[in-house]
């Protein structure tokens, strides 16, 4: 298993460095993400994590958010998705 910890912001000018942290392309195994560092999150950020999930699923690899922050939470409430 695979434990991956984001940090800092997931916004729209940090995607692309932390897709690299995430680095789909060489994960073999069942994954865990935790977010519990994350302090500012945007709409693209929300839609990373549901195309990570997407990608790692479509490779029939499992994939689990983990300590998932309030403010992730709540946005998730408002756009009525599931992690």
């Amino acid at each position: 298993m695979n434990t991956i910890k984001l940090n800092g912001e997931l916004i729209i000018s940090t995607i692309n460095s932390q897709l690299k942290l995430i680095n789909l392309n060489h994960l073999l195994d069942n994954t865990t993400i935790d977010l519990s560092s994350i302090n500012k999150i945007d709409t693209a950020g929300i839609a990373m994590l549901i195309d990570v999930r997407a990608q790692l699923l479509k490779s029939c690899i499992d994939i689990e958010y983990v300590n998932i922050p309030i403010n992730i939470q709540d946005l998730c409430k408002l756009y009525q998705i599931t992690l």
